[in-house]
């Protein structure tokens, strides 16, 4: 969980943890919004798996089926490209197989990626998306990646494997999604300005 404005984050935790839920608590909304792992699964599982969504409907699982070695490495470079967003701020670079491993099991002596592929592979593994035009693209890539590409332009950290998933998953809806996401224009570049600002920590902030 993220707090905004960061002055009020004691306040918000002495009352959220009265709930008894042990959540985690990052430094700004930003970090945990870059920490949404369906921006990073979601979005290349998905376009990645176009063809065989509509070839199998209701019988895909995107998850037993994706994540071979060419696929990964897109996974991987996105990753990075939210991690150099994440530098570029002054927080910690934190590969999305951590956070999933944080999230998923207790064992941190296992590699991150071989928790992934466990989770991926479990056999109770719900089947789907089912259709292209499923939230793992029209939610994830408006409100997700189209949110780490204007935060990469407003910081000029270059995106292109953001920027290239983005245009073809445009391309397969026939519909612009940045005009349905968290653009610089649909967020107010003001309001991102603020929320940068409060962090007080980015390194280089233009």
């Amino acid at each position: 969980i993220g707090i905004y404005p960061v002055h009020q984050k004691d306040y918000a935790v002495s009352k959220l943890d009265q709930l008894g839920t042990p959540f985690a608590y990052a430094d700004s909304v930003i970090e945990t919004a870059l920490h949404n792992p369906n921006m990073i699964v979601h979005t290349v599982g998905a376009v990645m798996s176009i063809p065989r969504i509509e070839k199998k409907k209701d019988e895909y699982c995107m998850y037993w089926e994706v994540w071979t070695p060419s696929v990964w490495n897109i996974l991987e470079k996105l990753d990075g490209e939210k991690m150099n967003v994440l530098e570029h701020l002054g927080f910690e670079r934190i590969r999305y197989v951590d956070i999933c491993k944080f999230r998923n099991t207790l064992e941190d002596d296992r590699d991150g990626k071989e928790i992934f592929m466990w989770y991926a592979n479990m056999p109770t593994r719900a089947k789907g998306p089912s259709k292209v035009d499923s939230r793992y693209i029209s939610e994830d890539v408006p409100q997700g990646l189209v949110m780490l590409e204007a935060l990469g332009k407003k910081l000029h950290v270059e995106t292109p494997v953001c920027t290239a998933l983005i245009e073809i998953a445009s391309a397969a809806l026939q519909r612009n999604l940045r005009d349905e996401g968290r653009s610089l224009d649909v967020l107010g570049e003001e309001n991102i300005t603020a929320i940068i600002e409060d962090i007080g920590n980015c390194y280089e902030f233009v």
